[in-house]
C-alpha cells in the first residue's frame, strides 16, 4: 500500500494534476504519481545525465506544474524537465 511505502520519507512537494494523479517527491531523490482513481501507484527515480549519458546526481525535485498542454513540468535543484507519458 502507499502509505506503509512512504509513511517514513518526508514529502517535498505535493501536486494534483487534471487527470486526478497525485505527484509528490520526497527527500530521498524519488517521485511518486498515484492516481487517486484507481489507487494505481508509478515512481519514478529522477536523475540527472552527463553527456555520454551517465548518471550524474539525483536532483531533489522542489515543485511540479501543468502546462495548458497537460505535461508535467518538474522543477529540481538542477533545473527543469518534464514527463513524458509515451516514454
Amino acid at each position: 500500500m502507499l502509505h506503509e511505502e512512504v509513511a517514513y520519507q518526508f514529502p517535498v512537494a505535493l501536486f494534483l494534476d487534471s487527470k486526478q494523479n497525485l505527484w509528490f517527491s520526497v527527500w530521498q531523490g524519488f517521485v511518486y504519481k498515484f492516481n487517486t482513481c484507481t489507487y494505481q501507484k508509478e515512481e519514478y527515480d529522477v536523475y540527472a545525465e552527463d553527456d555520454k549519458n551517465k548518471k550524474k546526481n539525483e536532483p531533489l525535485t522542489y515543485c511540479f506544474k501543468e502546462d495548458n498542454n497537460g505535461k508535467i513540468w518538474i522543477g529540481t535543484e538542477d533545473g527543469f524537465f518534464y514527463y513524458n507519458e509515451a516514454v
